[in-house]
């Protein structure tokens, strides 16, 4: 049976028995009625009117001149001047969509003068232990202009958009925001109240390959001596995120209820986005032979540890092709295909581990498979032998196509009312290595626990190793499904 539709979130909570744990992890509060993040010390409970005394006289601080308005647009190559940081004690991932409720001064001014500008809306959301209590600790001190920084820093982050805001009386602020790309800490700019920095989109290893042969071809076809590969590799990955994100996230507002865990797909700019690549990244290799990247914004990204490893990482792939060819142009699409065909290897592999954990839980549970139906949007097709005779996802995901034509012929069916986290199946058009990215993120929402640290996730520098960490981490919940000595 198919029959248990359930939140991405909530399939281990409900089916599967937990470790003992100490901490609630805020993610699952801020589902809750009234919602509030309240790990570690990020939202202390001060009285109201202390709290809206500090947030007026952080106003009065930092707001009694205009805005600050200086331009924190991409400068190029993925470089983002000057955000705003929030500095939490917990993670947020690519393509995830939450409800924040902030009333912590710090924050409400961080919100209050991004809101402030111009959208769209980025900042970067970087996890600090102890949050607001160790802005100012050099324990967690982050790169400063030499690149130097603690150790304990984390720097890999989540780049934020906000998409609706509902300010409450009290100050408080009600914001869903979403996760659209993997981003570094370059430099940091500011410290307190809180914390804002110079900062890198940073693509997976696989959006980084593409991007290199990208810019490759695109310099011998132009001739083009005057821009650095790595910066024309970065300018194609960084225009490649910008491009897809309409479509990967469609706007989400308050006044429909709570926001699903996922960011739904924009089935409207489906078209759009898919007719119009290659176009969009054509338009930014022109665009980057006439808009130099600022010297200063140039050194720090070779300078970041981490883009350099991600550019080293890259040539050492193309390198190793470019050796044994005599035609460079025919060894990069080698290269690319092989990076492609083990990608799609390891996509189906993880759905093949997602749909045997899946019947595990179904087992126990008198058999109801509970479905995530935000993430079957993403099931690719049938592998070339077909998917195996025991696989159910792909006969659940013929049932939501179905129930999804009806609802949509139903005149009293009401989306936001009656299904707050509905099956959208990608567009076929859509390029499998995002689809293969996007699910490397979104399964963490259904295997993850309370207390599970998804910081490594974050970290891992391709979509392929994070298909893997999903992988052993299914395999595990698996195994925790047997009975003891089976």
């Amino acid at each position: 049976s198919c029959g248990g539709m359930v939140p991405v979130t909530a399939i281990l909570g409900l089916l599967l028995p937990q470790p003992p744990t100490t901490r609630s992890h805020p993610c699952n509060d801020a589902k809750r009625a009234n919602p509030r993040l309240t790990e570690g010390s990020d939202f202390s409970n001060a009285g109201d009117v202390d709290r809206r005394a500090d947030v007026e006289r952080l106003k009065r601080l930092f707001l009694t001149t205009d805005v600050d308005m200086s331009d924190d647009s991409p400068v190029s190559a993925g470089f983002l001047r000057d955000i705003p940081l929030a500095r939490w004690s917990m993670v947020f991932l690519p393509h995830q969509q939450v409800l924040l409720n902030v009333f912590q001064p710090q924050y409400t001014l961080l919100f209050e003068s991004l809101l402030a500008r111009p959208p769209p809306h980025y900042y970067l959301h970087v996890l600090l232990p102890g949050g607001v209590d160790n802005l100012a600790d050099p324990a967690y001190a982050l790169p400063d202009a030499d690149g130097k920084r603690s150790d304990r820093a984390a720097i890999i982050g989540t780049l934020m958009q906000v998409v609706d805001v509902q300010r409450q009386p009290d100050s408080r602020l009600a914001i869903v925001v979403q996760g659209v790309s993997r981003a570094v800490v370059l430099r940091a700019t500011q410290a307190t109240p809180y914390a804002r920095a110079d900062v890198q989109i940073l693509p997976d290893m696989e959006a980084m390959l593409a991007s290199a042969c990208a810019a490759r071809r695109f310099s011998r076809e132009s001739r083009l001596l005057s821009v650095r590969d790595d910066t024309l590799s970065l300018t194609a990955a960084a225009a490649e995120e910008e491009w897809w994100r309409e479509y990967e996230n469609e706007q989400t507002l308050l006044e429909g209820g709570m926001p699903p865990a996922l960011c739904k797909f924009n089935v409207s700019a489906a078209q759009c986005a898919v007719s119009g690549a290659a176009c969009s990244l054509r338009t930014a290799l022109d665009e980057a032979q006439t808009t130099e990247v600022p010297e200063d914004a140039e050194a720090l990204i070779r300078s970041s540890p981490t883009v350099s490893g991600l550019l080293e990482s890259c040539e050492a792939v193309l390198g190793a092709f470019d050796a044994d060819a005599a035609n460079v142009s025919a060894a990069e699409a080698e290269a690319e295909s092989e990076d492609t065909l083990a990608l799609a290897s390891l996509e189906v592999q993880c759905w093949l581990e997602l749909d045997a954990f899946l019947r595990g839980v179904g087992a126990r549970s008198g058999g109801k498979l509970p479905v995530p139906k935000q993430l079957l949007g993403l099931l690719p097709p049938p592998p070339r032998a077909g998917w195996p005779d025991e696989f159910v996802l792909d006969k659940v995901v013929i049932e939501l196509r179905r129930n999804a034509a009806s609802q949509r012929a139903s005149s009293s069916f009401d989306q936001s009312r009656d299904d707050s986290e509905p099956y959208v199946p990608v567009d076929p058009d859509y390029p499998m290595r995002r689809r293969a990215q996007r699910l490397s993120y979104s399964i963490w929402l259904v295997v993850r626990e309370e207390g599970l640290d998804l910081q490594p996730v974050l970290e891992a520098p391709s979509t392929s190793d994070r298909l893997r960490m999903a992988i052993l981490r299914l395999r595990e919940l698996g195994d925790r499904l047997r009975p003891l000595g089976s």
